[in-house]
């Protein structure tokens, strides 16, 4: 997918040469280990100030079909129903959506201000795959 795609070989390259370096890892862990700290803060965060602005979750998606791929979607959808945003799929996307998908994301970001119509706060929500 990547290998083929939009960013080409040259961007990856880059990335994965900022991999030898112990700072990514050290990021990498600091980020994940204040993941939990970080989650509940924006939890009460958005319970006294819920989001006003317009907004799309824009979910990656490989395109498999398994247990995890369904939870994985189903759960950003449910996060586009807790803000009131839009749900989007990018597919075939793996975790850095904004190579993989960049035109998807650049539509996802130019249609963010337009206003969701009345009584419908999901728009183009995409369905997890069947079991």
């Amino acid at each position: 997918m990547r290998d083929g795609g939009v960013a080409g070989f040259g961007v990856w390259a880059l990335a994965c040469r900022g991999c030898r370096d112990g700072r990514v890892w050290q990021g990498i862990l600091l980020e994940n280990s204040r993941y939990p700290d970080t989650a509940a803060e924006l939890l009460a965060l958005r319970a006294a100030h819920p989001l006003r602005a317009p907004a799309t979750v824009l979910a990656a998606y490989d395109g498999g079909h398994g247990r995890a791929a369904r939870r994985w979607l189903a759960r950003q959808a449910a996060l586009a129903g807790r803000l009131g945003a839009r749900f989007e799929v990018a597919e075939p996307a793996g975790h850095l959506v904004m190579l993989d998908r960049p035109h998807q994301l650049a539509r996802a970001v130019q249609y963010a201000t337009a206003p969701l119509p009345p009584g419908r706060p999901l728009t183009g929500a995409a369905r997890p795959p069947a079991a």
